[in-house]
């Protein structure tokens, strides 16, 4: 079994989709600003006034409402638009350019975070006059 893995080829596809999402959020962290963000992912955004302390802050609020979701806790209200604003964040510095078509990811991510709007729109409505109630 040990040789039929060492000689099965594994492609750089396969090695990034089993990254987590902690991994791509610490490649922002300041542990490596001088190695990797002056040299290489600064690239990733094209607004070259963007600091790496502000990207770390936008994913760090993406993982932790990420978490928060999978555990089934509720994110609505400021949670939920703070949410939005970090991938919105993300979203536009990955393509800063006028002249450039939408980003690939922000394309592919359009109508679920308008669902998400909607739907967090209606909720919002639902529950409002149970918090009226409530005060």
């Amino acid at each position: 079994m040990q040789k039929k893995r060492e000689n099965t080829p594994v492609s750089d596809g396969k090695i990034i989709a089993e990254l987590t999402f902690a991994f791509w959020k610490r490649l922002y962290s300041a542990e490596y600003e001088h190695q990797l963000w002056r040299t290489t992912l600064k690239r990733t955004f094209p607004n070259k006034t963007l600091k790496r302390a502000h990207v770390s802050a936008q994913l760090e609020i993406v993982y932790q409402m990420r978490n928060r979701l999978a555990h089934h806790e509720p994110v609505v209200g400021d949670r939920f638009h703070k949410l939005i604003s970090a991938i919105g964040f993300v979203l536009q510095e990955l393509n800063t350019k006028a002249s450039c078509p939408p980003h690939p990811l922000e394309k592919l991510l359009a109508a679920d975070v308008q669902q998400a709007i909607s739907l967090q729109s209606k909720l919002e409505s639902t529950i409002a006059p149970y918090r009226d109630k409530a005060i």
